[in-house]
């Protein structure tokens, strides 16, 4: 019976170690795609789409206004606007319009811009909000 009860607990911490080792896998893989985005010093808008990294935009670099679109018309699209420093879905499909009132997003914004519908998320990062220097970049 002892065997039983120490193949059991056996079996219980390896599949702790491997959830725990693939969350570590997944933190370090978000980790790297955020970093690998922030090469600038400055603004930075990470654009996802359908929790892939789609764009990167340094938002320090833009002096004219432009808008550019995302998603498929099938699948819902957005038009985002990128202004000097600051980010905005001015045109979306999907039914509620939430991310479109919600506006202007910059570095100082708490919440990023999400459309849930048409699986959209713009978030603005800078080196600092992520504890980086020049040094760990």
């Amino acid at each position: 019976m002892k065997t039983k009860s120490n193949r059991f607990w056996l079996i219980i911490i390896g599949v702790f170690l491997a959830t725990f080792l693939a969350l570590c896998g997944y933190l370090i893989y978000r980790a790297q795609q955020r970093s690998a985005a922030l090469q600038v010093e400055g603004p930075v808008a990470i654009v996802y789409l359908h929790n892939q990294v789609v764009d990167v935009v340094d938002l320090g670099a833009v002096t004219e206004p432009y808008t550019k679109s995302y998603g498929k018309e099938a699948d819902g699209s957005n038009t985002v606007e990128f202004a000097p420093g600051q980010v905005r879905v001015s045109e979306a499909s999907c039914p509620d319009q939430i991310c479109v009132s919600q506006g202007w997003i910059d570095h100082t914004s708490i919440l990023p811009i999400a459309c849930l519908p048409n699986s959209l998320i713009i978030e603005v990062v800078t080196t600092e909000d992520l504890g980086l220097d020049s040094a760990t970049q």
